[in-house]
C-alpha cells in the first residue's frame, strides 16, 4: 500500500480532538509528522485548562483503509491500554474512533512524547543497550487479553530477492520454516520494534511509537526486527550487541529459528522506507544494507549449531 497525499485534519476531526482533551480545549497549531507509512499523523498543540499540551492524531484515510482501518484502530488502542501504568516510554491513549463516525475516518488520539527520531543514538553502544532494556520490559507486560499478532509472516521467496547466495537462502528458509515448532509462552509484542519507531532526547530513549501491530506473539518478532533495523541502518555489530543485551536483560535465549524468520522481513523496499522516514540521514546504498543484514543472518544460522 503506497503513501497517500497528506491532508490536514478536517474541522470535524479537530472538534473531536478538542472534545477528547476536554477542559474547553482549543487546537491552536497542527504539524505533519514524518513517517506515517500506514497512517497519516499530525502533532496538534492544544490549549486546555490554561496550559498548552501536544497530542498526536493518527488517521487511516482513503479507500484502501475502509475495510481494515477499524481493525488497526482496535489493535493499537488495545495495545496502548494494556501498556498504561507500566512506566514505559509509550503514548497514552486519549480517544479512539474505529469507524470514523466522529472524525470522518478511523482515528486514534494519543499523548505526544518528547524527543526526535534518529538513525543512531548519540552513544550507539549505550543506545543499543537501552533499546534492549526497554524491549525486555515491554515483553513483561501481560498479553493474555490481546489478539495474536504476526505482522511480517514468512515468505520463502523474500530472501531470493536480495541475495545471490542460493545455498544461504535455502538454509535460512529451512531454519525459519521450523519457527512454528517454538512452543514458548507468547509475550506482549510491539510488532514493529525497530530504530525508525524510537524517539531520543539527549541520550535517553524517550519514546517508542507506532503500536499498530501490537498483540500477543513471539518475542523474536520484535528482537529479530530490531536487529534487522540496526543492521540495515547502522552495522551488523550493533545488531549482535542488541541480541546479547536483550538476552541478558530478559533472562532468556532467543530462538535462532524465530530470529531468522523476522530477519527475513528485509527486502528491496527498506531503502525507500528509511529514506521516507529519515530523508536527511538514511543510508544511500541498498547493497551495503543487504551485506550487513546477510552478516547477521549468517551469525544467526551459526547459533543453530
Amino acid at each position: 500500500m503506497g503513501r497517500r497525499e497528506h491532508r490536514s485534519p478536517s474541522e470535524q476531526a479537530l472538534r473531536w480532538v478538542e472534545a477528547a482533551v476536554g477542559g474547553n480545549a482549543r487546537v491552536v497549531r497542527t504539524a505533519r509528522l514524518v513517517g506515517g507509512l500506514t497512517a497519516t499523523m499530525d502533532r496538534l498543540s492544544v490549549v486546555a485548562g490554561g496550559r498548552e499540551v501536544d497530542v498526536v492524531l493518527r488517521r487511516w484515510a482513503g479507500d484502501q483503509w475502509r475495510d481494515w482501518g477499524p481493525g488497526l484502530v482496535d489493535r493499537e488502542a488495545a495495545g496502548l491500554r494494556a501498556l498504561a501504568g507500566h512506566e514505559l516510554p509509550v503514548p497514552r491513549l486519549l480517544a479512539a474512533d474505529r469507524s470514523g463516525g466522529r472524525t470522518g475516518v478511523p482515528a486514534l488520539l494519543m499523548t505526544a512524547l518528547p524527543g526526535h527520531p534518529a538513525r543512531s543514538p548519540k552513544d550507539l553502544a549505550d543506545g543499543v543497550r537501552k533499546m534492549a532494556s526497554v524491549l525486555s520490559r515491554i515483553h513483561r507486560v501481560p498479553a493474555e487479553e490481546l489478539a495474536a499478532t504476526d505482522p511480517h509472516g514468512f515468505d520463502e521467496r523474500t530472501i531470493h530477492g536480495w541475495t545471490r547466495d542460493a545455498g544461504l537462502a535455502g538454509a535460512v528458509n529451512e531454519a525459519a520454516a521450523g519457527a512454528h515448532e517454538s512452543a514458548r509462552q507468547p509475550v506482549f509484542v510491539h510488532g514493529d520494534y525497530q530504530p525508525l519507531n524510537m524517539l531520543w532526547r539527549d541520550r535517553a530513549l524517550s519514546g517508542v511509537v507506532d503500536w499498530t501491530f501490537a498483540g500477543s506473539g513471539r518475542r523474536e518478532t520484535d528482537v529479530g526486527l530490531c536487529r534487522l533495523g540496526l543492521a540495515a541502518l547502522l552495522s551488523a555489530e550493533a545488531a549482535e550487541e542488541f541480541l546479547n543485551w536483550y538476552e541478558k536483560e530478559a533472562g532468556v535465549r532467543v530462538d535462532p529459528r524465530c530470529d531468522l524468520r523476522s530477519l527475513l522481513a528485509f527486502g528491496s523496499g527498506w531503502l525507500s522506507h528509511a529514506s521516507e522516514q529519515m530523508p536527511h540521514s538514511a543510508p544511500a546504498d541498498h547493497q551495503a544494507m543487504a551485506e550487513r543484514v546477510e552478516t547477521v543472518i549468517r551469525a544467526a544460522l551459526a547459533r543453530l549449531g
